[in-house]
């Protein structure tokens, strides 16, 4: 489900364009419902102008075009053509739009319009962008409505220039710290770039200037490099009867400056010194296709063998499969770039198997730390595999229940926080800090009064009520208590007070 070559990279106003990419993308059996849906829509967003000065029902159809275009299902297409059907109306109105979706468009339909903003609750960028991604994920049973909500952001972020400064860099801070995760997670990387080029744009306009610079001085900032060398590529392969797909990207800003950052974006610094300014992927049909690819490109390059790996032969620890080369055009003028060879076989495996990107970049980052924690990255990935596999029909819900072991709960500051299933407000409490564990003498659960043990579940705001002249935890909380962390904590404080240590208390 990757985001590669789609046709709608901008903000459209032709509604012609529109709706072609859609119908195209749609089994032939359901266009006259997609064509009601299209109706429907318009009818009900007819009175409503968008912030940019354009009709709303151009935000939802872009959103639509989209969906299909990473090829979702046809329920999925029809959701995304409704999701903005209850804005601005009334309770009775969104009454009668529900019985109306339900009954032309069908139940799963309806609950997928009322679905897709739940899991979209604002977060303090000091929350962990890896727990508000899970958090996320958590919120749904279906993953889809992620998707929808991808593509809702990326077109959204097309037309950022009419939200006011100040909502511009709101909006900027949470692509860097929720949808960009997003997308890294589910391999969309064309919704990361773009979202990630409008975000630093905005937080950083200076860095990205002095980017952009260098890019265009070193004759890479340019789609039409990427056109010349793809070409150059099919040329030096077609007298040989092949006529591969071929992929190409150039690096975008802020991923540069993600990877220079510690070195700091200054004067001094060389973008030369990254390999992968510009990419490009050759899928093939056979394995003994790779290494005639290889050898063409090998024989009519400027490559450079040292950077020459074969993973066909040699698959990296994770399963990852593919021939890299680095190599170049001198006669064009084209600097160094970088090539992968590969099946669609490999390449479906790399991208949502176990050897995916985000997989590998985990386990690295971790060394001999636990990578089962982000088991559920590769379980993730699995189900997007397995969905490549099914043939399409007009529903087919991507599933997933890989956080079911998982509670995510806010604290008054909107902060998020990840507890194992079963936890109570007491574990809570520890996980925050031990002396707000030890001080606690209540709690308001989403508000209300609650006891301490109560289990938690996902989305629970969780208020800890605490007392200062109280310097030691119920014993009975060992009772209940989920964490080990809770659990070391009460008995370290019961054991200190038995051993007659004074308790010093500073809340935080």
């Amino acid at each position: 489900m990757t985001s590669s070559n789609i046709r709608i990279k901008k903000n459209h106003l032709d509604k012609k364009l529109l709706i072609d990419v859609i119908m195209e993308k749609v089994p032939t059996q359901y266009h006259s419902l997609l064509i009601e849906a299209l109706q429907f829509a318009e009818e009900v967003h007819k009175d409503q102008i968008r912030k940019s000065g354009e009709p709303f029902l151009f935000h939802p159809l872009n959103v639509a075009a989209i969906v299909a275009e990473i090829n979702l299902d046809t329920d999925s297409i029809i959701a995304a053509l409704l999701h903005n059907c209850f804005k601005e109306k009334s309770a009775q109105e969104i009454r009668e739009l529900s019985r109306e979706i339900e009954e032309k468009f069908g139940e799963e339909v309806l609950k997928m319009v009322k679905n897709i903003d739940r899991f979209s609750a604002g977060t303090r960028s000091e929350t962990d962008a890896a727990v508000i991604t899970k958090y996320i994920m958590a919120c749904t049973d279906d993953i889809r409505l992620v998707l929808i909500k991808l593509a809702d952001r990326l077109h959204n972020s097309r037309t950022i220039d009419a939200l006011t400064a100040e909502q511009q860099q709101k909006a900027a801070k949470n692509i860097i710290n929720i949808y960009s995760p997003l997308c890294t997670y589910l391999n969309l990387y064309d919704f990361k770039k773009e979202l990630e080029e409008t975000a630093f744009k905005i937080m950083d306009p200076k860095k990205f200037e002095l980017i952009d610079k260098r890019l265009t001085k070193l004759k890479i900032n340019d789609h039409a490099e990427i056109l010349k060398i793809k070409k150059r590529l099919a040329d030096l392969l077609s007298p040989y009867g092949m006529h591969p797909i071929i992929y190409g990207r150039i690096k975008g800003h802020y991923s540069i400056h993600t990877k220079l950052k510690d070195k700091g974006v200054s004067k001094n610094f060389r973008l030369e010194d990254i390999k992968d300014l510009m990419a490009f992927t050759i899928l093939v049909d056979k394995v003994e296709e790779c290494y005639k690819v290889a050898e063409i490109v090998v024989k009519n390059s400027d490559i450079d063998m040292s950077e020459y790996d074969d993973y066909i032969r040699h698959p990296k620890k994770n399963g990852y499969r593919a021939i890299h080369i680095q190599t170049s055009f001198a006669d064009m003028g084209v600097r160094a770039f970088e090539v992968q060879i590969k099946t669609e076989e490999m390449h479906q495996y790399n991208m949502y198997g176990p050897a995916s990107h985000i997989v590998y970049k985990i386990e690295r980052e971790l060394g001999k730390g636990n990578p089962r924690e982000y088991y559920w990255v590769k379980e993730l990935h699995k189900s997007l595999y397995e969905y490549q596999q099914i043939k399409k029909s007009r529903s087919i819900p991507i599933r997933s229940d890989i956080f079911k072991n998982k509670v995510f709960v806010f604290t008054p500051q909107n902060r998020l926080i990840e507890l194992p299933v079963g936890s109570t407000v007491v574990d809570f409490a520890y996980e925050i800090h031990s002396d707000l564990g030890n001080k606690m003498t209540g709690c308001r659960l989403n508000g209300r009064k609650s006891k301490v043990w109560t289990m938690l579940a996902t989305g629970d705001l969780v208020e800890v009520i605490t007392d200062e002249s109280q310097e030691l935890p119920d014993r009975e909380w060992l009772k209940f208590v989920r964490t080990r962390k809770a659990r070391e904590a009460i008995e370290s404080a019961i054991s200190r007070n038995s051993e007659g240590v004074k308790f010093t208390h500073t809340i935080q």
